[in-house]
């Protein structure tokens, strides 16, 4: 696609465009006639841009982001994962921006206080949420674990803490507890081993908060329901399924919220 209609498409101007690629953050291949065409994939890191834009993340911090990220498969998936993901870490701040002013007027509305030394805390707090916008981590490290989980499970016991000890054997235990029971969520489904061992007239619905996960059980699962989430969401019609499951997950739970609601 040429410039004027990348323009057109994307809302975008011909000086962001030429930013973007002096600065290699997206850098079109040229035509015969040296003219730029921009590719689906230089589209999609477009939209990118324009949403990480949006919540306030200079281009240094974009650049580093999408450097980082660099995927040869399911790129519309991962695509909107990084705004999913992007958006959580801008409304977190916002929040805590909104704190940071609640208490300043309520501390202005007890006290005396000097206007510069005021104002320049809440400024520094205002910067430091911003500045931590780009830094999120998955903190249990499951996208980069996604790819070597399987291989870790099947090693029984292998692994440090024992988490996957007799791994099968509890797998066919909760395939007995479902019973004929026909409609059925997995909550932290991971890559859905367990559909393997399920009775093929279960409707399956699995659901976790690892998008590679997600991706990986997408491909071994064709015929499967998957979804983006975790313990405390509550995506679903209440009685829309027959059971819930769960296996190795509640030890990634904090103790109050293991709770049943």
């Amino acid at each position: 696609m040429n410039t004027k209609k990348v323009c057109e498409k994307l809302k975008i101007s011909y000086k962001a465009l030429r930013v973007y690629e002096k600065l290699n953050i997206v850098i079109p291949q040229r035509d015969k006639n040296d003219y730029r065409n921009y590719s689906d994939d230089d589209l999609l890191k477009l939209r990118q841009i324009i949403i990480l834009k949006n919540v306030g993340l200079e281009l240094k911090n974009i650049k580093r982001i999408l450097d980082k990220r660099t995927y040869e498969s399911d790129k519309i998936i991962h695509t909107l994962y990084l705004q999913l993901k992007v958006i959580e870490a801008k409304r977190i701040q916002l929040r805590k921006m909104e704190n940071v002013l609640k208490e300043g007027i309520n501390e202005a509305l007890n006290k005396n206080i000097e206007y510069g030394n005021f104002f320049d805390k809440i400024d520094n707090s205002i910067k430091e949420s911003t500045k931590n916008v780009s830094t999120w981590i998955d903190k249990w490290g499951f996208d980069t674990w996604a790819k070597s989980y399987d291989d870790c499970v099947k090693k029984d016991g292998a692994d440090t803490l024992g988490l996957f000890s007799k791994y099968d054997f509890i797998l066919e235990s909760i395939v007995r507890k479902i019973g004929d029971r026909r409609k059925v969520i997995d909550i932290g489904c991971g890559t859905a081993n367990i559909v393997k061992k399920l009775n093929q007239n279960v409707q399956y619905t699995g659901i976790d908060q690892s998008i590679e996960m997600l991706i990986l059980a997408k491909e071994k699962n064709k015929n499967i329901k998957l979804r983006l989430g975790n313990f405390l969401d509550k995506p679903f019609i209440e009685n829309e399924f027959d059971v819930v499951i769960s296996s190795f997950a509640l030890h990634h739970l904090k103790p109050d919220e293991k709770k049943l609601q």
